[in-house]
This record gives structure tokens, C-alpha cells and sequence, in this order.
């Protein structure tokens, strides 16, 4: 996946199920932007079985923007709510490397993994790259939890996955 250089992967807050209609409107706006979704099954009173997407991280997307145009974007959703996320270290709207979310969406969006959106205190532990398997080329944490060998990916301060993968096909980065 190649990202225009000049633009930067934002994270947004929207009000409670709005997610999707923001998405629409930066579509038609032309801008880049990404919700995490997951397949759930709601039952209804009536026995009904229904599949919906719903938001794997609810009240978030990520936009990708030009940092001077970003706050002018707001003014252009039409109605809809939405601020950027303050990065608590550096108190400015929290920007995510382009490695992060090509390696989040991956993650997201395979059909060949289980995943856990994981407690955000997790200890830091080897800095790891995957080498073989579907998730080649991924890099992220390593991290034993209830004996397996998982992978996680960190957007720092926001959220962690985490994908089982055989520890045969990590190779410490040393990062």
C-alpha cells in the first residue's frame, strides 16, 4: 500500500454510531479514511438472527489529511460531529505512522485470523517481524498470552491487536 508522503493518518472521535455516516461524507469530500469493522449477530426479541458490521473501536476512525487542512475538514461534515484525538505525550491531534496503519488494516481486514483487541497496558516485549505465513511482513510486539505466541500491533495510546502466529515465523527485529 503506498500513502501520498504529504498526508498524515489522523485519529478522529465521532459520537456514538455516527462512524459510518462521517465515512460517507468524507468519501464524497474525496478523503482517505478507515473504521474497523467486525461481523456480530444480533438476536432480536422476535428470534430474528441478523449479521452487522459494527465498529471494532467504537467512536473512532482513522483520516488521512493534510496536517494544515485537517481542522478545516471539521467544518465540512455537514452537521456531523467529529474532533481529532490528542496525543497525551505531545498534546497535539495524534498522528499514526503510515507502517501502523497498513499493518492494522492488514490485521482488520484478514479472514485468516482470531482477533483480540487487547488491554492497552500490555508489558513492551520483543519488537518482532513476521517472515512467513499470511501475515508475512508484519511487524509488531511479541507477546506470550495463556501460551501462545501472539503478535501485536500497537497504535500507541489508542488500541492494540493481537494475531496468534507460530513463534517458528517470528524474527526478533531488534528495534
Amino acid at each position: 500500500m503506498m500513502f501520498d508522503k504529504d498526508k498524515k493518518w489522523y485519529v478522529g472521535r465521532t459520537r456514538a454510531r455516527q462512524e459510518k455516516k462521517i465515512k460517507l461524507r468524507l468519501n464524497d469530500l474525496g478523503v482517505e479514511n478507515y473504521i474497523p469493522l467486525r461481523q456480530e449477530v444480533h438476536v432480536y426479541a422476535n428470534g430474528r438472527r441478523k449479521k452487522v458490521e459494527v465498529p471494532l473501536l467504537p467512536n473512532l476512525m482513522f483520516i488521512r489529511v493534510e496536517p494544515d487542512s485537517r481542522f478545516a475538514l471539521l467544518a465540512q461534515l455537514g452537521g456531523l460531529w467529529m474532533q481529532y484525538v490528542v496525543d497525551r505525550f505531545t498534546g497535539s491531534s495524534m498522528v499514526v505512522p503510515d507502517k501502523q496503519v497498513e499493518d492494522f488494516i492488514r490485521l482488520v481486514e484478514s479472514r485468516d485470523a482470531t482477533l483480540n483487541v487487547e488491554d492497552l497496558h500490555l508489558r513492551k516485549g520483543d519488537r518482532v517481524c513476521v517472515k512467513d505465513g499470511a501475515f508475512a511482513g508484519l511487524e509488531g510486539e511479541c507477546l506470550e498470552l495463556r501460551g501462545k505466541t501472539r503478535v501485536v500491533v500497537r497504535i500507541e495510546g489508542l488500541t492494540v491487536l493481537s494475531v496468534e502466529v507460530p513463534a517458528k515465523y517470528l524474527e526478533k527485529t531488534g528495534k
